[in-house]
């Protein structure tokens, strides 16, 4: 070991960074003083800024300040939730061959980023924080992701940690952080228990046992487009309402004062997981109209209440893969910012009527502090006990392919990671001379994500039914997807490892 591995937790409105050094695990402190970053690069026509510079200028460059990147990078522009996404975005997201990227303009001119080079910035921000403390060059990391990012999303962040500079030892699951998180600092955690993980835009469910040996995920859930930000998205568009019936004038097509309404949303939000009421104030928001509201906790969760009560359907999802029921947990870890929404801890606890809530983590930094003590496990440091950090993750959504004649499973939801699985084809007419193997993630029953294609040519000329095709399907500790299809008869394989240059 020739450095320092650090463990990143890369957050859709926040981000946070630990090292493992002189015995134990540390949060790491920003330029700031800060021990969250918040996931906003700003583009100026001198600089790029990143973290809270770029956030303290946000409502005077909306169109150039980019920030929520994460709900983008992975994803299809055509998806329906990127299309909900951009409609509240102040900054301009354009497809680009399928994919989506941001256009800024500085300098006069018009120019478009992908979502990695964005949160590769972010990590470069990230990485020099560690360099600062530890005085010295960080080399590689561990990245946590949610658990329910399919693969052109884990395949994005491995880029954009690539990008900036860093070696990926392990793309981890955010809930399976936060559990060895609360192994380390030795809570009572042996048994079955359930990791409840919401932060600003994704909600992740894990089940997950802990033996004295090892933590191993029995099932996963969530939801990549689902967390604080809605529910701040939910308050803005109420007051906007608000305003409208009020003083008959529409306050939506002007970015600046949606971004300091959202501002104010945002902070009422944090403030009312402790109090009972706050006032929502933006002075002349328009046309010298001040806006000033009073938000109780009550109302709050009001307007709230589908979204919170919806936030159980990926808790009896995983209970229901895991095979658990809601009485035989008994511990429930609440990570991610949102977690401390009390709305949200009382519907819990009335669903878990066994169960007690953990959170004596600060919900900010559990995952970073879990990717920390991963990080010097790969990284060769000699921790005490650190065979209790051995980790069995699960893949989140099944692998599926559509060969021959229909869909079949080649990889089942939630199978112990790594993973792989190998099934044979026949041709089905006779001189058939090329098999397509179309590759999809989700469920048959779902709406499937396609991934990419892997094909034979040159198959020889034979009546249907004699040659055949091994189609093999291998899922890494990463949860990255490498596909291969071998022909039997000449040993011929062509193999694709799924990324974003597959979309179409």
């Amino acid at each position: 070991m020739d450095s320092h591995a650090i463990g990143i937790d890369l957050g859709t409105t926040h981000s946070c960074v630990s090292v493992y050094r002189n015995g134990k695990t540390e949060i790491i402190a920003n330029d700031s003083g800060l021990w969250i970053t918040p996931s906003i690069v700003a583009f100026m026509d001198d600089e790029i800024l990143v973290g809270n510079a770029a956030e303290s200028q946000a409502l005077l460059n909306p169109e150039n300040t980019i920030y929520d990147i994460k709900r983008l990078i992975g994803r299809r522009f055509d998806e329906s939730a990127v299309q909900s996404d951009i409609k509240r975005l102040p900054f301009k997201v354009v497809s680009d061959n399928g994919t989506c990227k941001i256009q800024i303009r500085t300098n006069s001119k018009t120019r478009t980023i992908s979502p990695e080079e964005i949160s590769a910035l972010i990590l470069k921000k990230i990485k020099e924080t560690a360099e600062a403390l530890l005085q010295e060059e960080v080399k590689r990391a561990v990245v946590t992701v949610p658990a329910y990012f399919n693969d052109y999303q884990r395949q994005a962040t491995i880029h954009a940690a690539n990008l900036a500079g860093l070696q990926v030892l392990r793309i981890m699951n955010e809930p399976t952080a936060a559990a060895i998180a609360y192994g380390a600092i030795k809570e009572d955690m042996n048994g079955t228990f359930l990791v409840f993980d919401m932060g600003g835009g994704t909600l992740d469910v894990s089940v997950v046992n802990r033996t004295e040996s090892r933590f191993v995920v029995k099932s996963t859930s969530g939801n990549t487009n689902f967390g604080g930000e809605d529910v701040t998205n939910n308050l803005v568009e109420y007051f906007k309402e608000i305003f409208e019936s009020k003083y008959k004038k529409s306050i939506r097509d002007n970015k600046r004062a949606i971004q300091r309404l959202r501002k104010e949303c945002e902070a009422a939000k944090q403030s009312l997981s402790f109090k009972k009421q706050v006032t929502i104030c933006v002075d002349s928001i328009l046309d010298g109209i001040d806006l000033e509201e009073t938000l109780t906790q009550a109302k709050f969760n009001f307007i709230n209440e589908g979204f919170f009560k919806s936030v159980l359907d990926p808790v009896r999802n995983a209970l229901e893969s895991a095979k658990i029921d809601p009485e035989d947990i008994k511990k429930i870890i609440m990570v991610g910012g949102s977690s401390r929404i009390p709305r949200l801890q009382s519907i819990l606890k009335e669903f878990f009527t066994n169960g007690k809530i953990y959170m004596s983590i600060n919900p900010d930094e559990a995952i970073a502090y879990g990717a920390g003590v991963l990080a010097a496990v790969l990284n060769g440091v000699d921790i005490k006990n650190k065979d209790n950090f051995i980790v069995q993750d699960v893949t989140p959504m099944a692998l599926i392919t559509d060969v021959v004649d229909g869909i079949s499973v080649i990889i089942p939801r939630n199978s112990v990671l790594p993973v792989s699985n190998t099934k044979t084809y026949k041709t089905i007419i006779d001189n058939q001379a090329v098999i397509h193997c179309n590759v999809y993630e989700g469920e048959i029953a779902d709406t499937k994500n396609f991934l990419g294609q892997v094909s034979l040519t040159n198959i020889p000329r034979a009546p249907a039914g004699r040659e055949k095709c091994d189609l093999k399907f291998s899922i890494d500790e990463n949860g990255v997807l490498n596909v291969s299809a071998t022909l039997q008869s000449t040993g011929e394989v062509h193999e694709v490892v799924i990324d974003r240059s597959n979309f179409n």
